[in-house]
């Protein structure tokens, strides 16, 4: 997988239990004002924040929730390509 930068003016907040990446004012003309993540989601965020590369996300994440390592390798490069498409992260 390509390597990715996180847009830094996303912040990652949690919204009575539930985490939602929420674009700063710098970023409300350029990314989705609310985008809500599930857990994983979340992990996954975290997880890029870190920059951490795309193997190590599988990895922890596939431990962490204890699931099928080839679910996890589809789930996240779908949700980095969204993020993509959202000017979320951007691919270098």
């Amino acid at each position: 997988m390509r390597k990715y930068i996180v847009n830094d003016k996303m912040v990652l907040v949690d919204i009575c239990g539930t985490g939602a990446l929420v674009a700063t004012k710098a970023a409300r003309k350029d990314c989705p004002y609310v985008i809500p993540f599930n857990d994983v989601a979340v992990s996954f965020w975290k997880l890029m924040e870190q920059e951490a590369d795309f193997e190590d996300i599988v990895r922890a994440v596939t431990e962490e929730y204890e699931v099928d390592e080839a679910l996890v390798r589809k789930d996240l490069a779908g949700f980095m390509e969204d993020l993509a498409r959202r000017n979320c992260i951007r691919f270098v």
